[in-house]
């Protein structure tokens, strides 16, 4: 039906965006509309608003920001009104009307169905309407609406709400206390606005009483191509450009060069007949006008923040590209440092170079710089100039003048101005004997060069942009190029006349498009405009790093559900996140089932039942009753709801996108979920991504495929073998030790095993001298021995003699990239953590972006991993010590790497100053993790060294030891960044005589216990276990108290872990044995591949498991099991 009067209205069918939102809001949710121009947000408005105002007779409003806007409003729902035939009273006000009088006295009386009127008469009126009661408000790209509280308050109290509970929001959201208090939802209000532009934290109270926020777009989005030409012809090269490239350009001019060098360009180009004019102030309202309607080609202004050319222009049918004559810069005279921005934009630059004490000062400037007003800004500035007191801003005012004393004594500095110099973000020049800081000006870059990209209803539209630089100005150009990339992912390319054609092509086929979309054309030339997208992941952290991408999300909530909207221009975005699988084999009673599968006709069918967690002690269990099996607790969270959510949204949109993770664990989630939501929308596809950055993304929607059945296959045999043999074995245990804490498992029991083991070994004694050798003529020269016996006494003197040496030279090659396995196994034995911490880390840094998918047993690196090694290897070591290795063909993982080139150092300092701003904190060890992976990778990339390595047999006293290491590197290279597990030893010549001093001297371990990290090395070379089973197989020994750790990190066995072990060895020695569990892995692998069927090995599974079954039923019913998982 609506889509009905759109029809009446457009002639048109409405787009699948208009259509998601009249899905939505049929449903009475209060929403926000963040869309480009062309999107039809207005005529949706108009249309929605009178199909309520006539099937519902509710009371609407519909708010716009302009008089002509009202007017066409009026107008066209007067129009449809006409051709619909419905009975309905439409009242519009707007300045210079005819009856103006009469038509306000309606308003203030109530007479009316529909209410159509600016913003500013809601403003001037409100007193005289805020007793009436609206069902329904529209609120139409009225950005200025969304900066004022007193707008969005006013908005609230014509819906229902009570100044008091206004009020009572507003405090929660200034106490940070959001989501304390639920209020009772009033009225349905829809938010249109094209940038979602606001002011203050006001537009909160739509979250705390409505449910949602409003998104804004962002300068991340955007389709820009980056040139640079480096000459010294600047103005030559501008004029040939400009007349290439006609009409619709921006021309940019240093900031320090100002107004004065903007009008030399300006009197150039006329001289040279290009219609060009320098904006200005005085001149800005004419200067754009001209522009508009074509009696100006050109706009020049100055490459500053705020200018009005960087951020005061939005005309994307009309500007085409940006040229910047000189790269944006900032220019500060070193002695003259006296105001808030000379000061801070200098000092922030040199965060990492400075120690923990000044660094807290520089954190002091940025808190100031991100709270304060203007006025607080001049009273600081006036301070710094001698010109009055700070007043209550004294603490802020001292953390000025020693941020200024910081910035002179490193940069007055030539040792380390040299070594800031190299990054590239100060540049540092003498002129007429006075030292000046240039500043490459990134973030104006970005604005200005931005506002030739903008979105709009067929995408975002391409924009060229061009530095021309002259050759003394490279360093800016360069370091401007490098602080870029920190921001976004786009390519630097140096300007060619053929790419330049290229370009401009694109670029006017996308101003056509615009066009088109203006005038309402669009959809004749581009099917399928406005396409809606539900894009599913496991983890709220990873919805909303993705949705970070695109802008400032929308949110709104259903149930414990959040939903992040935003847009790319062609496609908008719906982004939640499931939490884990929503779906387990069940663990209800079925008659005739094997702990949760059914046997019919020969073929095992699994069953699966909704995931269920007590939220009093956090079990999760799968079964139809509502009370927790092990707490009796009845608050329980269902992920039935989750689906259902799910399932509502999916019926709202065109398209759903699964990005569980790129493994059979999130292809079996991205099954389970496809099943549920498949009635609702047939149009379902999975999309794969290794690392969360916005160009993998991008890439994983234009690649979206089919859900993997063999990937699902294998998770499915995997966790009914889980199942099967875990139920089974854990009932015996429990029958048996009378403990249901108790648990069994394939991996599980023989990782036990070796434990013990290792544990009774480790009873034994051995004895053992640890020595400290020393040459008596040089004392730096030491070496630590061992010798496995007892040799004279603690802090003794001992002689010894190097009998022989053998020195060689070798090329010593870097270790590859971590895979799960040698990760968890080096972190743990470095890092001192446990492996489940591990885990945990890497899953936060592969959610905010930081390192790709960290469960994998592949090294390979891809395409994009060796570029990220390039770029840092060049520019920190230089491109000669970089050596491309893939250490690994083919298949779709790759190894643990960081996503970008930075180093610990850097990222710190992005973290500082804002540049990077993950959704979640990073802690000390999220860091030292970080840098672990980080420093593996990029050693990794880099060329051999040559080392010489000795090997000598020493005797002491009557003792011969052998020792061996490298102890010179004549090509030093990837030890420079990783330097781990490396034996280094003193050159020793022949016949050397040596002192010896007893550390230690006693009986000891003959071996030690097994810690975290040698067990997972252990798992991986036996085959037991997989990239996302090592950490959980440690956990749960740990937590079955099956072994516990003493000492530094060591497993020992306990008493209960013994008696398990020898109890399943016993009974069930072939079914937990290495050698069958290595073979089943190996079977599973086949089963991923293809080669095996589902039915096949699960026959040969029940086989196996079909004996502890016989007992069990011997021993009691089925319906006597209790399922609480083993």
């Amino acid at each position: 039906e609506i889509n009905d009067l759109f029809k009446k209205i457009t002639n048109n069918n409405m787009w699948p965006i208009q259509a998601s939102w009249a899905l939505r809001a049929l449903k009475g949710y209060s929403f926000a509309i963040t869309a480009p121009t062309g999107v039809g947000k207005t005529v949706f408005g108009i249309v929605f608003t009178y199909y309520l105002a006539t099937r519902f007779k509710k009371k609407c409003y519909l708010i716009l920001p302009t008089s002509v806007l009202v007017k066409q409003a009026y107008e066209r729902i007067s129009k449809l009104n006409e051709l619909d035939g419905q009975e309905v009273r439409i009242v519009a006000f707007w300045s210079g009307m005819k009856n103006a009088k009469e038509t306000k006295e309606k308003i203030f009386s109530g007479e009316y169905d529909i209410l159509i009127t600016t913003s500013q008469f809601l403003s001037q009126n409100f007193e005289s309407i805020k007793d009436q009661k609206f069902d329904f408000i529209f609120v139409d790209d009225v950005d200025s609406f969304l900066k004022a509280y007193r707008n969005i308050e006013r908005s609230l109290i014509l819906l229902g709400f009570t100044h008091k509970e206004v009020e009572e929001a507003y405090k929660l959201i200034k106490e940070n206390k959001i989501g304390e208090k639920e209020f009772e939802r009033k009225g349905q209000i829809i938010i249109s606005t094209a940038t979602g532009k606001t002011k203050g934290r006001a537009y909160l109270l739509y979250r705390v009483l409505l449910g949602f926020t409003i998104g804004s777009t962002t300068w991340q989005l955007r389709n820009v191509i980056n040139f640079y030409k480096i000459t010294e012809n600047t103005l030559e090269t501008l004029k040939n450009l400009v007349l290439k490239l006609g009409r619709g350009g921006l021309i940019f001019v240093p900031h320090d060069l100002g107004h004065e060098y903007a009008s030399k360009i300006e009197e150039f180009l006329k001289e040279n007949n290009i219609k060009a004019l320098q904006v200005t102030p005085e001149n800005k309202l004419k200067a754009l006008e001209a522009f508009v309607n074509g009696d100006v080609d050109i706009l020049i202004g100055v490459a500053h923040y705020y200018g009005i050319l960087v951020r005061g222009i939005d005309l994307p049918e009309i500007i085409r590209y940006s040229i910047f004559l000189g790269s944006p810069r900032f220019k500060f005279n070193l002695k003259e440092l006296n105001d808030v921005s000379s000061i801070s934009t200098t000092v922030i630059r040199l965060y990492r170079h400075v120690s923990d004490e000044e660094a807290r000062v520089i954190d002091t400037v940025i808190s100031f710089l991100r709270r304060a007003t203007k006025n607080e800004i001049d009273i600081i500035n006036k301070a710094l100039k001698g010109e009055s007191s700070p007043g209550r801003l004294q603490r802020f005012y001292e953390a000025f003048v020693k941020a200024r004393e910081i910035v002179l004594r490193y940069l007055s500095d030539e040792e380390k101005r040299k070594e800031i110099e190299k990054e590239g973000e100060l540049i540092i020049r003498r002129e007429d004997e006075k030292l000046y800081v240039y500043i490459p000006d990134t973030r104006t870059y970005i604005q200005a060069s931005g506002r030739t990209s903008r979105t709009y209803v067929g995408g975002i539209t391409r924009g060229i942009s061009i530095i021309i630089e002259r050759p003394d100005d490279k360093p800016i150009l360069e370091g401007l190029m490098r602080v870029f990339r920190y921001y976004l992912e786009e390519p630097w390319e140096e300007l060619s006349e053929e790419k330049l054609e290229e370009e401009l092509r694109k670029v006017n086929e996308d101003r056509e498009l615009v066009k088109l979309a203006k005038e309402g054309k669009i959809a004749n030339r581009i099917k399928g405009l406005g396409k809606t997208v539900l894009f599913i992941v496991e983890s709220p952290n990873k919805a909303r790093t993705i949705a970070s991408f695109y802008g400032r999300p929308s949110r709104r909530v259903l149930g414990d559900i959040v939903i992040y909207e935003v847009t790319r221009g062609d496609l908008f975005l719906n982004i939640v996140a499931t939490v884990g699988h929503v779906m387990d084999l069940t663990m209800d009673s079925l008659g005739n089932d094997t702990y949760g599968v059914l046997m019919l006709n020969g073929v095992f069918i699994p069953v699966y039942n909704y995931i269920k967690r007590c939220a009093d002690c956090g079990y999760q269990f799968t079964s139809s009753s509502n009370k927790c099996p092990k707490c009796g607790s009845e608050n329980i969270v269902d992920k039935k709801e989750t689906i259902k959510i799910l399932r509502e949204l999916a019926s709202e949109v065109d398209e759903v996108l699964i990005g569980t993770d790129p493994d059979p664990e999130g292809e079996k989630i991205a099954w389970d979920v496809y099943n549920m939501l498949r009635p609702l929308n047939p149009n379902i596809y999975r999309v794969e991504f290794h690392e969360v950055t916005k160009k993998a993304i991008e890439e994983a929607i234009n690649n979206r495929r089919k859900i993997n059945k063999n990937l699902v296959n294998a998770q499915i045999v995997r966790r009914i073998e889980d199942r099967w043999i875990g139920f089974a074995l854990s009932q015996k245990l429990w029958d048996v030790f009378k403990s249901r804490n108790l648990s069994a498992g394939r991996v599980q029991t023989p990782v036990l095993g070796w434990i013990i083991t290792r544990t009774e070994e480790a009873k034994k004694k051995t004895p053992k001298t640890i020595i400290l050798l020393q040459s008596p003529k040089d004392q730096n020269k030491q070496l630590k021995v061992e010798i496995n016996k007892k040799l004279g006494v603690r802090s003794g003197r001992l002689e010894a003699l190097v009998r022989h040496v053998e020195v060689q030279e070798i090329e010593k090659n870097p270790l590859p990239p971590y895979t799960t396995d040698t990760l968890l196994s080096e972190a743990a034995a470095v890092l001192k953590m446990g492996v489940n911490k591990i885990m945990n880390l890497a899953q936060d840094l592969f959610e905010i972006g930081l390192i790709t998918y960290h469960r994998t047993d592949s090294t390979r690196v891809s395409d994009k991993g060796i570029e990220v090694a390039k770029e840092y290897i060049s520019r920190n070591f230089g491109e000669e010590y970089f050596k491309p290795r893939r250490w690994g063909e083919g298949g779709a993982h790759e190894c643990i790497r960081p996503t970008r080139p930075w180093d610990t150092r850097t990222l710190i300092d992005l973290l500082r100053r804002g540049i990077f701003a993950p959704v979640i904190e990073l802690t000390r060890d999220h860091i030292r993790l970080y840098d672990l992976i980080f420093r593996r990778f990029i050693a990794s990339q880099m060329v051999s060294e040559k080392v010489r390595y000795l090997k000598a047999r020493i005797l002491i006293e009557t003792e011969t030891v052998e020792v061996e290491g490298e102890y010179d590197i004549i090509k030093k290279s990837f030890s420079q960044i990783y330097n781990i597990g490396r034996r280094r030893v003193p050159l020793l010549e022949p016949n050397e005589r040596l002192v010896g001093k007893v550390l230690w001297t006693g009986m000891t371990k003959a071996v030690r216990e097994y810690t975290q990290a040698e067990v997972i090395s252990e798992m991986k070379a036996k085959g037991l276990g997989r990239p996302s089973t090592y950490a959980k197989i440690v956990e749960t020994l740990l937590r079955r108290k099956y072994v516990i750790e003493v000492g530094r990190g060591y497993l020992t066995a306990t008493e209960i872990g013994k008696k398990v072990y020898d109890y399943l060895v016993k009974y069930y020695k072939d079914m937990i044995s290495e050698s069958r569990t290595a073979k089943l892995e190996e079977k599973m692998d086949k089963v991923m591949s293809g080669e095996i069927p589902v039915q096949e090995i699960l026959r040969e599974l029940y086989e196996e498991v079909t004996p502890i079954l016989r007992e069990l039923f011997v021993r009691g019913s089925p319906e006597g099991y209790d399922r609480i998982e083993g």
